[in-house]
């Protein structure tokens, strides 16, 4: 069908980049052995693929994306610490906003992890880069944020799931809220009044998806129904909370 519908509209397919890959939490005995191909050309049996610059596993735990990922970054903070001659902390933490934190936060909605390996692992990157810092080699992790104004990776990828659910949730993007959320039924709710159902769910999978993992965060924000009147209004009212409590991570900082 594809074949035909290319040569149809005559567009031509590069087969010697199409893949399969199998995505389940059982893999059937004959998922290796199964052949697909395209004009006859077989195609191969990838373990993991990448797409739109996200590589994808067969089991959607994403850890061989924060691998290739925290490989990346680190590299890049390797080339930071020895290109830049200036050793003015501001400076070197400019650098790592602009040239790293993008590398380990582009589409992270997609995939935020919730192994603490991998969580832990994304993390040591900003652990590590901080500590190379002139002056701030002794001070524990914590201590080492606080002076350089940054903040842990973790808080800021749920900040991130906040907005999106926002913007979902209020028709700011093109996303239909009814794929992704529903209002919670009941009314005799504490807190605002935007408070979100939260379905049963047996696979982890499905447990730590974007639509899911957000949720107990989201009905839990000590807001009142003003602070959902604008999306400049909720991203303030975000910044006066402290999301460290509301992470998922337990790593020992």
């Amino acid at each position: 069908l594809l074949s035909n519908w290319a040569r149809t509209w005559q567009l031509s397919i590069s087969v010697k980049k199409c893949q399969t890959l199998h995505i389940s939490r059982k893999r059937p005995e004959n998922a290796l052995t199964s052949t697909f191909a395209i004009d006859s050309v077989p195609l191969p049996n990838v373990d993991k693929v990448s797409d739109l610059g996200v590589t994808i596993d067969g089991d959607l735990k994403f850890s061989a994306h924060v691998s290739l990922i925290t490989h990346k970054a680190i590299a890049r903070c390797k080339l930071i610490n020895k290109c830049f001659a200036s050793r003015h902390t501001p400076t070197l933490v400019k650098a790592f906003i602009v040239y790293v934190r993008p590398i380990l936060e582009y589409c992270a909605v997609v995939w935020s992890p919730y192994l603490v390996k991998d969580i832990e692992r994304i993390e040591s990157v900003q652990r590590r880069f901080t500590k190379w810092l002139p002056g701030l080699h002794n001070l524990s992790y914590i201590e080492r944020l606080v002076s350089t104004g940054l903040e842990r990776l973790d808080v800021r990828r749920l900040r991130i799931d906040l907005i999106l659910t926002y913007k979902i949730l209020f028709g700011l993007t093109c996303l239909q809220s009814g794929d992704f959320f529903k209002f919670s039924p009941s009314e005799k709710t504490r807190g605002h009044c935007y408070k979100l159902f939260m379905p049963g769910i047996k696979s982890d999978t499905r447990k730590y998806f974007f639509s899911n993992r957000v949720l107990h965060t989201w009905n839990d924000l000590p807001f009142n129904d003003d602070d959902f009147k604008s999306i400049k209004c909720f991203k303030s009212s975000l910044s006066n909370i402290n999301l460290t409590d509301f992470c998922a991570s337990h790593a020992n900082y």
